[in-house]
């Protein structure tokens, strides 16, 4: 019987078993070829039409932020930044856009400044907008500790330390604010607005011959500097000495009507020479110009206070019981609780024709102050002048 060659392949091929696997084989890979891919073998798909990689988004923040659109660049930022969370630049540019919304976006300036420090210390713009954020937030002693450090490096410009002494100065930390005005005027002597500064500081702890020393160092080159003049005048003030200190603010208000400094403190000179009228007009005057300012209103009442207290003294001296009743009332309709004011109308009101109104006042006292013996004893009086024995 003749065979086709395909036949005797196969006969062969039957009756030897090598050639039968490789045989397999060639078929096994023929049928894998044919076989499509299930979906999880295939390559990724490529990424949706129209949305944009992080890689473009941050092409398209670097553009608006280049072109001082910080807004816009801000938004892109934010959303690119889990995709690049240690990214340099990505923090210090982001941190900027919030830094250019003012004192409103300092909170989350500082936040973001920090993580970028944390990876460039070096970096002075870094470091000098995260320390003015820290000022801004109230946050003094951290902003010094970042000056200090910029103060340290080799060839720091002397202003580091300047900035330094007077953040220390503002949290209270007078040891390194004084150690850091120090090495400043070492660095920079004829910074007179500094030594004024380190004036003021001595001031503060009534290290008055240090502070004395200080100024007058100022003085010699320039006798009308207004800081040192003023520091000169605080000085005399807390020592008693009112009428140099007077002369002192009067000399720069002759250079300087305006300012605001001087004329707060002749205002608590005049209000603590007794001087209650003056004070009272030259706070009246500050108090228009500064309404919300809490020293000013300080001074303004205590002003008008003791004008009231030597109204009253004038009138009982007098005997005219109308205006010391005046006084109390007026007391009382400022401060509804005021004990006093309502001790000393009971008082005045204890007479037959206005006994229940002093019983009145009585109670209202005891209420606020249910210990005062004197209140209870007037209280009593005034009901047996009301003939109220039960």
């Amino acid at each position: 019987m003749k065979l086709w060659p395909i036949q005797r392949w196969h006969r062969t091929s039957l009756m030897n078993p090598a050639r039968l696997a490789a045989a397999a084989a060639v078929l096994l890979a023929s049928l894998v070829a044919c076989v499509p891919l299930l979906p999880a073998q295939q390559a990724p798909a490529p990424a949706q039409k129209g949305k944009r990689t992080p890689l473009e988004l941050l092409q398209t923040a670097h553009t608006l932020f280049t072109q001082k659109d910080y807004e816009g660049a801000r938004e892109y930022y934010l959303e690119i930044l889990p995709s690049y969370p240690r990214n340099f630049e990505i923090l210090k540019n982001l941190a900027f856009c919030f830094f250019k919304r003012g004192p409103k976006g300092y909170a989350q300036a500082a936040s973001y400044y920090s993580r970028a420090y944390e990876i460039n210390p070096s970096s002075t713009e870094v470091a000098e907008n995260l320390a003015k954020c820290l000022m801004g937030l109230n946050r003094e002693g951290e902003a010094a500790a970042i000056y200090l450090k910029m103060a340290q490096q080799p060839g720091a410009p002397a202003a580091a330390w300047r900035r330094a002494a007077e953040a220390y100065d503002a949290a209270g930390r007078v040891p390194q604010a004084e150690a850091a005005y120090d090495a400043y005027l070492q660095r920079n002597p004829g910074d007179l607005d500094a030594r004024a500064k380190l004036g003021n500081l001595f001031t503060r702890e009534k290290s008055y011959a240090r502070a004395q020393e200080q100024y007058q160092m100022v003085l010699s080159s320039n006798p009308n500097h207004p800081g040192a003049l003023i520091g000169m005048a605080r000085l005399s003030a807390w020592q008693g000495q009112h009428e140099e200190a007077l002369r002192l603010y009067d000399r720069v208000l002759r250079l300087a009507p305006s300012n605001d400094e001087a004329q707060i403190g002749k205002a608590f000179v005049l209000l603590w020479s007794d001087r209650y009228a003056e004070a009272q007009a030259l706070f009246q005057k500050l108090r228009q110009r500064h309404p919300r300012d809490s020293e000013i209103a300080r001074g303004l009442e205590q002003a008008e206070a003791a004008l009231r207290q030597r109204e009253l003294a004038a009138a009982r001296q007098a005997g005219d019981t109308a205006r010391v009743e005046a006084f109390y009332r007026e007391r009382l309709a400022r401060n509804p609780k005021d004990v006093a004011a309502l001790k000393a109308l009971a008082e005045a009101s204890a007479i037959p024709a206005r006994c229940s109104e002093s019983i009145e006042l009585s109670r209202k006292g005891l209420e606020l102050a249910p210990t005062d013996t004197s209140l209870e004893l007037r209280l009593a009086r005034s009901l047996v002048l009301c003939q109220q024995y039960a």
